[in-house]
C-alpha cells in the first residue's frame, strides 16, 4: 500500500487550513459567550434594581414593563432572551411575547 504526499489527507496545507478554520470557530464562540455573559450581567443588574422596587421576586413582565421606554424594552428583550439562550443581538420577536 503506497501513499503519494499528494493522497495523503494530512498534508502541511491542509492541517493549515484546518486549525485555521477551528481557531476561527472558537473565536466566534468566545465572542459569543462575551456578549451573553455582559447581556446577563446587566439583566441581573436591571432585575435586583426591579425586586428591591416591588418586595417580591421580578417576572418577565415585570422587567419588561418598568422599561420607561420603548427602546428600552426591546433592549430587556434582548436580555431576557440571552437568558434563555438566545441571540443576543436584534431578534424579531416582539417584547409583548412570553414564550422566552
Amino acid at each position: 500500500m503506497s501513499h503519494s504526499r499528494k493522497d495523503d489527507p494530512w498534508t502541511v496545507r491542509d492541517l493549515v487550513a484546518e486549525i485555521d478554520a477551528e481557531l476561527l470557530a472558537a473565536r466566534r464562540r468566545a465572542a459569543w459567550d462575551d456578549a451573553r455573559i455582559s447581556a446577563l450581567e446587566e439583566l441581573l443588574e436591571t432585575t435586583r434594581r426591579i425586586v428591591g422596587g416591588l418586595g417580591r421576586p421580578a417576572t418577565l413582565v415585570d422587567v419588561l414593563e418598568s422599561a420607561p421606554t420603548a427602546a428600552e424594552r426591546q433592549r430587556r428583550w434582548r436580555l431576557l432572551l440571552a437568558l434563555r439562550g438566545g441571540p443576543v443581538s436584534d431578534s424579531p420577536c416582539q417584547p409583548t411575547d412570553t414564550a422566552v
